[in-house]
């Protein structure tokens, strides 16, 4: 794991072995307050609040002919309830590498990244590794 997170740390920080420079440095950020969390059971009164802010650097294409890019990025995941569920009360800061491609409408992403978990209430520490795939698409039905 420790060689993932140094391979990826010095991924993110190398931009000056890409003679032209980066593409972008696409951001984003979510929120989300939810309340009930659930219909039923020990969370039907709880009112919860989450999102993830995220800032990074695309580097360059994949190839000549691909539309695919190579992004490295930090981020911060955060969520928490009015009722103090140590699994739902935590920050989530992350750096990571991975692929997009851009739609129109959407986005189509496969990465690694090395998260470091932070359950405040349940005084709970965890560092790992995540592979992901992730997709986002959106539509208006009038056009």
């Amino acid at each position: 794991m420790k060689k993932l997170l140094v391979f990826i740390c010095l991924l993110a920080f190398t931009g000056p072995i890409f003679a032209d420079g980066p593409l972008g440095y696409p951001g984003s950020a979510w929120a989300v307050v939810t309340f009930p969390t659930s219909t039923s059971g020990p969370e039907k009164d709880n009112l919860m609040f989450q999102g993830k802010i995220e800032q990074g650097i695309d580097w360059m294409y994949l190839d000549s002919k691909s539309k695919w890019k190579l992004n490295t990025y930090v981020s911060f995941g955060y969520s928490v309830d009015s009722e103090a569920f140590g699994y739902n009360n935590k920050a989530v800061p992350a750096i990571g590498v991975k692929t997009v491609r851009s739609f129109d409408n959407g986005v189509l992403e496969f990465g690694v990244q090395a998260i470091h978990e932070d359950r405040w209430i349940d005084n709970v520490s965890s560092n790992g590794v995540q592979a992901y795939a992730s997709t986002w698409f959106g539509w208006n039905l009038k056009k």
